[in-house]
């Protein structure tokens, strides 16, 4: 009997020691992970966090700290999904609601974070973790004040005080407090000397001001602490090379090259290499430094979703012409087999890019006549299985090339099936208000290239009523640089309706901004009308007028279907001061949206200038313009050069509120302050053709 009990004994004594070395390790375990996420380097938080959650399933604080590094180390969208999926089993748990919340500020989602961040909060009001958090969801949130009353009245709670004046010095640079948010950054240092995010932070803010030579010691010693972090060496670099003004730029380069191969020797990854091979853009503008590296990356990770980008890259930058445009034969050659070493690779990461090589290799096969219909068609069917950089490729290069090729039946096909899959992709699209702008270009200007294209098979095929069907419609879709009336034209010039071709042809010349009328078509109709070529010339000065009151009636019909409000915004002006569109009430206004990297922006910038002359002293109008996310300086330098004097504001974080993915973009907003036109890319005729928008918004 006494045996027995020793026995049970010795067996409860072996499990709960057993129970204390497995929490004992879980400890160990949680603090590596959290110790890696403050110290930045959350690509080895994830890789270890993701071990450590799979070696202790049910332990969420583990599982929340490796989803808040994978949220960091640029896998957002990836965090977000396993937070999800984690919380659908475990809905009231505070910890998998942390993650969750961390995970959704990290992709842009404040609005799906800060419910989280209060329902824990009420939860557990006295954990640090989840006061950060909260404070963390309102800066995201733009609420700036809310969230430094907030940490000021919770600040007695918090054991972590650097980390505590970290996140209060960054509120206060966001309310452009910049001097204050420095001083609290020095408290923070003083607190804890090894807080990384407070050395990193005021340095990268300090860059930020172009206080270089400040932030290269605070850099340096984050560094130190934080040597394998890419983020950290990035900043680190800028400061090197632009904080020390004694030594020449070589040197300095030097400084930045050595310590870039002492950062890759300890932390080679194809990731890293990628980065630093962006980096050189800064320092090496001969890329020499930029090619070594990504041939190592080649070599070195040759199937990863780095050396893939790197491909992409070379692909797109790969010139196959002579100097006089015309096209080098062994040249041809060469990028077609690099076309073809891309499509056969054992594995992709992006199948956009795929695509986009399927489409540039049909477009450069379309006229080889080594190539067969037979192989041609085999590759465009494989083709068809990847999206290229438009909704319409590959199907609108494919059904071109078979159109040249006579393959008139086969181009229909091709062409109705990208109009389908144009069609369901745009509908899906559109669920994302953030593509708004893209979207509503690519419907207007690729879906009638898709049109356009069927419609000439169908013309080809002699198919007319159905081939005028489609080609209404995209006149319809697209009133703006479209092709379609050349091919009504065509149409009505075949079934003998000459006055509907006539019309046709003109609206062509109104719309495609033509130089010269399309001479040869419209002499046709007039000797087909007439009898004779006899007064053509005058006929010619007439169809000139008519062009001009047809294009400004296709520039004033074009008003947006629905006319949202303009975004309310509080932007600085190249001098400092500020610039509400309160200020605008009750004028027509233009805005153009611009960057001095747009070529077709700076194109146009001559009347965009002269407009701004005309309408400088109007009461009722005013035109300005928002100038995308660059240097203050390099807007400046643009503008004294140029001899510019048209409003530009800074859009700050503007656009992250309204996205415009296309440039340049101008919005033509009512007296009620709503946007009645868009017009996106080049204007030729800018002076005219706003000015017609303007007056027509003045009535």
């Amino acid at each position: 009997m006494k045996w027995l009990t020793i026995s049970i004994m010795l067996i409860f004594l072996a499990f709960f020691a057993a129970n204390a070395q497995t929490l004992k390790s879980e400890q160990i375990a949680l603090k590596k992970i959290q110790a890696l996420y403050f110290a930045r380097d959350f690509e080895s938080g994830a890789e270890i966090g993701e071990q450590f959650a799979k070696k202790f399933p049910d332990n969420t604080e583990i599982k929340a700290w490796f989803i808040l590094n994978m949220a960091r180390a640029g896998n957002a969208k990836e965090a977000v999904k396993l937070a999800e999926k984690f919380s659908e089993k475990n809905k009231e748990n505070a910890w998998i609601l942390f993650a969750l919340a961390n995970a959704y500020i990290r992709n842009a989602q404040p609005d799906k974070a800060f419910p989280i961040s209060e329902k824990l909060i009420a939860l557990t009001p006295e954990n640090e973790e989840f006061i950060l958090l909260y404070a963390n969801a309102l800066l995201t949130k733009k609420e700036y004040t809310r969230a430094l009353e907030f940490l000021d009245k919770n600040a007695s709670k918090m054991f972590d005080q650097a980390r505590l004046m970290t996140l209060i010095a960054e509120l206060f640079y966001r309310q452009n407090e910049k001097e204050k948010s420095f001083s609290i950054y020095a408290q923070a240092q003083k607190i804890n000397p090894k807080d990384v995010n407070a050395l990193y932070s005021a340095g990268l803010f300090l860059n930020r001001e172009k206080r270089f030579t400040e932030a290269l010691p605070l850099l340096k010693r984050a560094v130190e602490l934080s040597p394998k972090v890419f983020q950290v060496r990035e900043q680190y670099w800028d400061a090197l090379f632009q904080g020390q003004p004694k030594k020449s730029e070589q040197q300095r380069k030097a400084e930045v090259i050595a310590d870039i191969n002492a950062f890759l020797k300890i932390r080679l990854t194809s990731k890293n290499l990628e980065n630093v091979v962006y980096y050189f853009r800064k320092i090496e503008p001969v890329d020499r430094q930029k090619s070594v590296v990504e041939d190592v990356l080649l070599v070195k990770f040759p199937q990863t979703a780095e050396a893939e980008r790197i491909s992409i890259n070379r692909l797109r930058r790969f010139n196959y012409y002579t100097k006089d445009r015309k096209i080098d034969e062994l040249k041809k050659v060469e990028y077609v087999k690099k076309l073809w070493t891309f499509i056969n690779r054992p594995q992709y990461f992006n199948q956009k890019h795929v695509g986009e090589v399927y489409t540039n290799l049909l477009h450069i096969l379309q006229d080889d006549k080594k190539v067969s219909d037979t192989e041609y068609l085999k590759i465009a069917k494989r083709a068809i299985n990847y999206d290229g950089l438009n909704f319409t490729d590959p199907y609108s290069t494919i059904s071109s090339a078979l159109i040249k090729r006579g393959l008139f039946a086969e181009a229909e096909k091709f062409a109705e099936a990208g109009l389908k899959k144009f069609d369901v992709k745009l509908s899906e699209a559109k669920k994302d208000e953030q593509n708004k702008t893209y979207l509503d270009f690519s419907e207007k200007t690729d879906r009638a290239k898709i049109l356009n294209i069927l419609g000439e098979t169908l013309l080809k095929q002699k198919k007319y009523e159905k081939a005028e069907k489609v080609l209404l419609e995209s006149a319809e879709t697209s009133k703006e640089y479209n092709y379609v009336f050349k091919l009504l034209g065509e149409l009505y010039e075949t079934t003998n309706e000459l006055e509907k071709a006539e019309d046709s042809y003109i609206s062509y010349f109104a719309i495609m901004n033509l130089e010269k009328p399309n001479y040869d078509n419209l002499k046709n109709i007039y000797q087909k009308r007439k009898g004779s070529t006899d007064g053509f010339e005058n006929y010619l000065l007439n169809v000139k007028k008519i062009e001009k009151t047809k294009r400004r009636e296709i520039v004033v019909s074009g008003r947006n279907k629905e006319a949202k409000d303009l975004v309310a915004f509080n932007l600085k002006t190249l001098d400092g001061k500020s610039f509400s569109s309160n200020d605008l009430k009750g004028k027509v206004v233009v805005i153009n949206i611009w960057a001095t990297w747009c070529s077709p922006c700076v194109k146009e910038m001559p009347e965009l200038q002269q407009l701004y002359k005309k309408y400088s002293g109007a009461k009722d109008v005013a035109v300005i313009t928002i100038d995308s996310l660059e240097e203050l300086e390099t807007i400046k330098k643009f503008m004294t050069g140029k001899k510019y004097d048209f409003p530009v504001l800074l859009s700050g974080d503007y656009f992250s509120a309204v996205p415009v993915n296309i440039f340049p973009t101008t919005w033509f907003v009512d007296k009620q302050g709503k946007i009645a036109y868009t017009k996106t890319g080049y204007s030729k005729n800018l002076l005219e053709e706003f000015d017609w928008r303007i007056e027509e918004l003045k009535k």
